[in-house]
């Protein structure tokens, strides 16, 4: 798991999961060159290629005002109240 994946389970779940976790090696004098070093480069060619794969589907999504694309993550809260106004469903 990328370090940026890392922080996404954080934000979500709040919580610090200590497993297969990079930035658990990190300390006080890490730099981000060093964690970025650790990630695997089969990690960076998978990302890239789901970027390359997302490009036309996705295409429309982009061309939205900004007010309407969503770029994750969503806190809870928000994502029920986008939900809510969405399909008009009660809380």
């Amino acid at each position: 798991m990328s370090v940026a994946g890392f922080y996404e389970a954080v934000y979500r779940n709040g919580v610090f999961s200590r497993r297969r976790n990079l930035l658990a090696l990190a300390d006080a004098h890490t730099t981000v060159d060093q964690l970025t070093a650790a990630v695997p480069a089969y990690v960076l060619e998978d990302i890239a290629e789901q970027v390359e794969l997302a490009e036309r589907p996705f295409a429309p999504f982009r061309q939205l005002p900004e007010g309407q694309r969503v770029c994750g993550p969503v806190p809870l809260p928000q994502l029920r109240a986008l939900l809510r106004d969405h399909l008009g469903e009660q809380p």
